[in-house]
């Protein structure tokens, strides 16, 4: 008969999982430990390393919430009280909740990023200040009150919690939904993104829509309008509510010479966001960069679209910077723009934060739920990133046009032809930005780079890019400060015409 440790071992190699009900357990009151209290750990607990800020994972050798072969297991309330008490001891954790995809932690004094890990047992860990808020990210869509739905087999079979589905089968259920504008599936459960309304409207359409699908494990919810509510950008000068004025806008070209992924990047205009990285199509190498960020110069003058002497692009502040070229395509309507870099300007594809180069670009069928990716910003230097969903716009008669509500237009790519866009969707750590590192505004634009699979372990050095920074706030439009989720748009499509990572340095 197997016992249960009454201790847990940390682990060097990680496995992941996520749990699903929420079960919140608090410890017994002690005193709040200080810094010094470290040196009378025992034994049997090993010390919290700097290995965190290297691969973000705390994992143990009795239990995850990953079992390889096996997917999600919850492991029992056993071992969520021997967590606690780890937890407790290490980091001075009040309580524990399981919320799938997270583990919900309070502390009287939350540790700094730099000496916490980024998911625990393979749970993203959200650190929060007794007393504070829950994030509203936890619990997202709508419940229909109608009678439930019954799907095809072959779409019901490709969902299921914790896995992420084909991008056919997402397609599938937007035109089950007539009144959808995106399908977003996350964790364990769909959202259905309806055509924006007034909210009295909303609440009708609701009593008229599924609550659940037939035969199907995962949950079925609704959002008035998109859940991504703005692209984010900003003027140089961040606002010091959101950043505390912590950005590195370095002119790279005046101190090195050259410039790299994640370095500052502003338009004429002074909207900045991040580099992205060199990309090369038979003769022609560009740098990619966030097209939103030239939103207004394309309205008042799009006919010089492509022209050298418009759309430019400046390496720091866009008074003080370097030009470092222009604005000459921008790839079908997706938001990734291509800059010709002028004669002279070095870029080198070698992240600054992290040790690996960009070297290859993976299309979303390679990407699995529960891979981890680092952002290299400079306006959040190393970031990690979870891969906890997918979102899909619904195809429709004109063209693939998107259809939006009155007020809902900044949404929109300029006039054209619209592809399929499918944007993954990624987990931070931090509800509120307070301090770096987090997911902040002119996140847009940065590279994704796979740091580990989920049974892969470590991958870094392969320096297999996911997509491009999109929105960094996909969230319900009622949660003000909440930015636990992001989305990408990833790569599919960009592949196959024929674009790559530019191996050369130019």
């Amino acid at each position: 008969m197997s016992t249960v440790s009454q201790t847990l071992t940390r682990r060097v190699n990680r496995r992941k999982k996520i749990s699903l009900s929420p079960v919140k357990l608090r410890a017994p009151q002690a005193p709040p430990r200080s810094k010094s209290a470290s040196t009378s750990r025992t034994s049997i607990f090993e010390p919290i390393s700097e290995s965190f800020h290297d691969s973000g994972a705390l994992e143990f050798e009795e239990f995850s919430y990953w079992v390889e072969g096996r997917g999600f297991t919850r492991p029992g309330k056993q071992y969520l009280n021997l967590l606690l008490d780890y937890l407790s001891k290490e980091f001075s954790v009040n309580s524990v909740m399981e919320s799938g995809p997270y583990l919900v932690l309070t502390c009287d004094v939350v540790p700094e990023p730099a000496s916490r890990p980024f998911t625990i047992a393979g749970c993203v860990a959200v650190w929060l200040k007794e007393g504070e808020a829950m994030p509203g990210e936890l619990m997202i869509g709508d419940s229909g009150e109608a009678a439930d739905i019954r799907l095809e087999s072959d779409i019901t079979r490709d969902l299921f919690p914790y896995r992420l589905p084909s991008k056919a089968t997402l397609q599938a259920v937007t035109q089950v939904f007539e009144s959808a504008q995106y399908v977003t599936f996350y964790s364990t459960g769909l959202v259905i993104e309806l055509i924006p309304q007034t909210e009295e409207a909303y609440q009708e359409s609701l009593q008229r829509l599924p609550a659940h699908i037939q035969d199907c494990f995962v949950t079925l919810g609704y959002h008035n309008g998109p859940l991504a509510t703005t692209e984010m950008m900003r003027k140089s000068k961040p606002n010091p509510t959101l950043t505390e004025g912590t950005i590195d806008n370095t002119n790279y070209l005046t101190e090195e010479e050259r410039f790299y992924p994640g370095a500052m990047i502003s338009s004429s205009d002074g909207n900045t966001i991040s580099a992205g990285v060199l990309v090369r199509n038979g003769a022609q190498s560009r740098l990619t960069v966030a097209f939103h960020c030239w939103d207004h110069e394309y309205e008042t003058n799009a006919q010089s679209f492509g022209n050298p002497d418009a759309f430019k692009a400046v390496q720091g502040d866009a008074d003080t910077g370097t030009e470092i070229g222009y604005v000459k395509e921008r790839f079908q309507s997706s938001d990734i723009g291509l800059v010709k870099l002028h004669d002279g300007i070095t870029f080198q594809n070698q992240f600054m934060e992290f040790q690996t180069n960009a070297k290859a670009l993976i299309s979303s069928e390679s990407i699995e739920m529960a891979d981890e990716f680092l952002i290299d910003s400079y306006v959040t230097g190393r970031q990690t990133l979870k891969c906890l969903g997918i979102r899909i716009r619904k195809d429709s008669s004109r063209e693939k046009d998107l259809i939006v509500g009155k007020g809902q237009e900044h949404l929109l790519p300029p006039p054209g032809k619209y592809i399929n866009l499918i944007q993954g969707i990624y987990a931070t750590s931090e509800p509120v930005i307070k301090s770096p590192p987090k997911i902040r505004e002119a996140v847009c634009g940065s590279a994704l780079v796979r740091s580990r699979k989920r049974w892969g372990g470590d991958v870094l050095s392969e320096g297999a890019i996911a997509g491009f920074m999109q929105f960094s706030d996909l969230r319900p439009k009622t949660l003000d400060n909440s930015q636990l989720l992001c989305v990408c748009e990833v790569l599919d499509d960009f592949i196959a015409d024929g674009w790559e990572v530019d191996l050369v340095e130019r």
